[in-house]
């Protein structure tokens, strides 16, 4: 595989991201319940820490009233509503919030995406931010990291996903890393810049497993990756998961197929 071009060398673009902004990129689908929730925290964290940011919302062709919520939580905050119709997919979501996020991120900046309902773990956001600036690349929030864990979550759904993730740690094998599937992480503008060049999209897979191919297309051109053991609070989540654990596992049975043994 070869490595990066035109300067997405990683080895060049680990430098100091002083006076950064974060872009949070956060795919929402029938979220009315947290999203609102969820502009307020960003908000409140990041002024508490004297942070710059830009949270940008991809609605998924939500039926409820997502995209109106953030509309106007938009009208005072540095809030962007991306939303289109039907539903797509969280990889649509995905690729939309990366492409606006990309539009404006320098190289000093930070690229974060989470998931809607509120499960993510803010303390450890900084602890992110600190991973960049040492000099990883991309930084995963690992709930099966020594220290981590999955709570709130009822019991098969939390043996399919540790299942899951043995096997794309047996097929897909990235060294340090223990958690593949989580939205949680921090990104260099220039990792999604350079994945973009080289394959012409951000992954092909389509649903949650999208971001197993992404981390793994990542690791294959040479970009250092790293994580921060997290707790998974289920039980902060309002409703149900939008996880289709089987649709994700046959995603994982692809992605093997198609990355691993054709190496790409």
């Amino acid at each position: 595989m070869p490595r990066p071009t035109n300067g997405f060398s990683p080895k060049i673009l680990r430098k100091s991201l002083s006076n950064l902004m974060i872009f949070f990129v956060v795919p929402a689908f029938n979220e009315e319940q947290n999203i609102g929730r969820l502009v307020d925290r960003t908000d409140a964290y990041c002024r508490s820490r004297a942070l710059e940011y830009r949270l940008i919302i991809a609605d998924d062709g939500s039926r409820d009233k997502t995209a109106e919520i953030v509309r106007e939580k938009s009208k005072q905050l540095p809030v962007t509503l991306i939303t289109y119709q039907p539903n797509r997919g969280v990889q649509e979501a995905f690729a939309r919030g990366f492409v606006a996020a990309l539009e404006s991120a320098k190289e000093t900046d930070v690229i974060v995406t989470m998931e809607a309902d509120g499960t993510a773990d803010w303390d450890i956001l900084t602890v992110f931010l600190e991973r960049i600036k040492q000099g990883f690349d991309v930084v995963v929030a690992s709930y099966y990291a020594k220290g981590g864990s999955v709570e709130g979550t009822v019991w098969y759904r939390k043996v399919l996903s540790r299942g899951g993730n043995l096997f794309t740690r047996i097929f897909l094998p990235i060294p340090g890393i223990h958690t593949y599937s989580s939205f949680y992480r921090a990104y260099r503008p220039s990792t999604l810049r350079a994945i973009l060049e080289h394959y012409g999209d951000f992954y092909k897979e389509v649903g949650f497993s999208c971001v197993v191919e992404l981390l793994y297309r990542l690791h294959k051109m040479g970009f250092k990756l790293g994580e921060v053991p997290m707790v998974l609070q289920g039980a902060a989540r309002v409703g149900k998961s939008k996880m289709r654990v089987f649709q994700t596992i046959n995603g994982y049975l692809r992605i093997a197929s198609r990355c691993a043994f054709t190496r790409r």
